[in-house]
C-alpha cells in the first residue's frame, strides 16, 4: 500500500514542480500587463483578477507541503482534486509531520475516507454552497482529525443513530462507515466528538476525532 501511494505522491510532487515552472511564465505575463493596461486602475484590476485565477488553480498544492507523510499527503490531495471535479471545494488545514498516533496508517486513511465520503454524499445537487471542511493537525500528544459539512441541525438521538451499525438514510446495505469510525475510536481510546455549529445562517456538522500518540 505504501509503495502504491508513495509512487502516486512522487508523481504529484513532479506535477507541483511542473506548475512552479509554469508559474514563472505566468508571473512574466503579470509583469507585462502594464504594456496593455489603459490606466493604473485598469492595471491593478487585471493583475488582481489574473492572480486570483492562478491561486485558485493551485489551491490544493499546499497539502503536499503541509504533510510529511507521503501516503497521507497523496491520498488527501487525490480526494480533494477528485471532489473538485464534482464542483465541491475542500477548505483544508493540514499540519502533519509523520502522522504517528494510535491509529495505523491504513486505519487513518480509512477514517478520513469514511468522513470525507459521508460529507461529500450529504451535498445535494441543488446546494449552492458546495463545500467540505477538513482539518488534520498533529500535536505533541495527539492527532486531530475533523471533517465538517453543511446539514440540517441534528438532535443527539439522530447523531447516535448515525453511528449505529446498519443504520443509514441512503438505502439498504449501507450504514457501516460511521459505525467503523466509532469502532476505531473505541479501539484506540480516541475522543469522538460530533457537534452542530452555526456558520452564518447555516448549520454545519463537525465530526472530530482526537487520537492519542
Amino acid at each position: 500500500m505504501k509503495e502504491i501511494y508513495g509512487e502516486a505522491y512522487k508523481e504529484l510532487v513532479l506535477e507541483v514542480l511542473r506548475r512552479q515552472h509554469d508559474f514563472r511564465n505566468q508571473l512574466g505575463a503579470i509583469y507585462s500587463m502594464h504594456l496593455t493596461a489603459d490606466s493604473l486602475d485598469d492595471l491593478i484590476k487585471q493583475q488582481s483578477e489574473y492572480g486570483a485565477v492562478l491561486l485558485e488553480a493551485c489551491r490544493y498544492d499546499q497539502i503536499l507541503t503541509g504533510c510529511n507523510n507521503s501516503v497521507l499527503a497523496g491520498y488527501l490531495y487525490y480526494r480533494c482534486v477528485t471532489y473538485e471535479q464534482s464542483d465541491v471545494q475542500v477548505e483544508y488545514q493540514i499540519h502533519v509531520d509523520e502522522a504517528r498516533c494510535a491509529l495505523t496508517l491504513h486505519e487513518m486513511v480509512e477514517v478520513l475516507g469514511i468522513l470525507l465520503t459521508n460529507a461529500f454524499e450529504s451535498i445535494q445537487p441543488e446546494d449552492t454552497e458546495r463545500c467540505i471542511g477538513l482539518l488534520v493537525q498533529e500535536n505533541v500528544g495527539d492527532l486531530f482529525i475533523e471533517v465538517s459539512n453543511k446539514t440540517k441541525e441534528l438532535s443527539v438521538k439522530q447523531i447516535e443513530k448515525m453511528f449505529q451499525k446498519g443504520y443509514s438514510s441512503k438505502g439498504r446495505n449501507r450504514g457501516l462507515g460511521l459505525a467503523r469510525v466509532k469502532e476505531l475510536s473505541q479501539k484506540t481510546n480516541s475522543d469522538l466528538i460530533i457537534e452542530n455549529r452555526k456558520k452564518g445562517d447555516d448549520n454545519w456538522m463537525h465530526i472530530r476525532m482526537i487520537v492519542p500518540r
